[in-house]
């Protein structure tokens, strides 16, 4: 049986998140029951999800708009790059009745330890998730998130945009996998392979061209880096990473270190990514891709 997953995505910047959501419909392991959206202009986000959905044909997946606002910083109010490819009078499914956080709270409600949350942006949605039902930790089968580092002292872009929602879901007791910035970095793809996606006649592929060419911003040598198709890809293929057990505490402090998931002295909340299998990843990566 599939495993079940929600993608909880800021989609529109970065490219990785396209691939994410376009990998995860074209892998038969995986059921999405919905993707979310997080972080500024979530409208436009949620538009553009809906976007590639349609594209895909999976107009059956609902996709539920989230919270732009980080728990303890301004509203980030740029309008994400990738989202002029949405039309403002194009009509698309209607997006779901509920918001992100009662979505992936009765998500989890409804098929208690079978639904897997996959956070690819920042964690405000997962961590008002948290706050608002204690029993998620109960219901939900675990947590697969792109972010954070463990080898290097550096604040991570998911982790910084919402540092105090990150120090949340780590100390929220449920299971977490931690699919950090050194260990995605090694996942930059090559020349030849954007070049199979580019070439590909279906209309997911030809969407996500359309959308790199985009994210390039007129530096075709520019190429993606896989960052969130990973912690999509371990949920069904855990052996692509190796990780180690690690206590990760967030420094939501006001010194240059706010954002560092540290790893510390405790008892470990996380499974954290250490070594990927680069090159079988993407093979099969783009294998899935250039076939959707």
């Amino acid at each position: 049986m599939a495993q079940k997953i929600i993608i909880d995505t800021d989609i529109g910047d970065d490219i990785d998140d396209a691939l994410a959501i376009a990998l995860a419909l074209g892998s038969p392991e995986l059921d999405l029951i919905g993707v979310t959206t997080v972080y500024g202009r979530v409208d436009l986000r949620t538009r553009l999800a809906l976007k590639e959905l349609q594209v895909f044909g999976r107009t059956d997946i609902p996709v539920a708009t989230g919270i732009g606002k980080p728990l303890n910083r301004p509203e980030d109010t740029h309008v994400p790059s990738q989202t002029e490819i949405v039309k403002q009078e194009e009509k698309l499914q209607p997006q779901a009745k509920q918001g992100a956080v009662d979505f992936i709270i009765s998500a989890a409600r409804a098929d208690p330890k079978n639904v897997i949350l996959a956070p690819i942006g920042a964690l405000t949605n997962v961590a008002a998730a948290v706050s608002a039902d204690p029993r998620l930790k109960d219901n939900l089968k675990s947590i697969v998130m792109m972010g954070g580092v463990a080898g290097e002292k550096i604040a991570e872009y998911n982790i910084a945009c919402d540092p105090e929602a990150a120090g949340i879901v780590f100390r929220s007791g449920i299971p977490v996998t931690m699919i950090g910035l050194d260990v995605t970095m090694k996942c930059r793809m090559k020349k030849e392979e954007v070049e199979k996606i580019e070439k590909s006649k279906s209309p997911g592929a030809k969407l996500l061209a359309q959308l790199i060419h985009i994210w390039q911003g007129g530096n075709s040598e520019n190429f993606p880096v896989l960052h969130d198709p990973l912690a999509i890809a371990v949920i069904f293929d855990p052996s692509l990473v190796k990780t180690e057990k690690m206590a990760i505490e967030v420094d939501t402090g006001s010194s240059p270190e706010r954002g560092f998931t540290k790893p510390v002295s405790g008892r470990p909340n996380a499974d954290v990514a250490l070594e990927v299998n680069r090159d079988r990843f993407v093979k099969m990566f783009v294998e899935r891709i250039v076939g959707a």
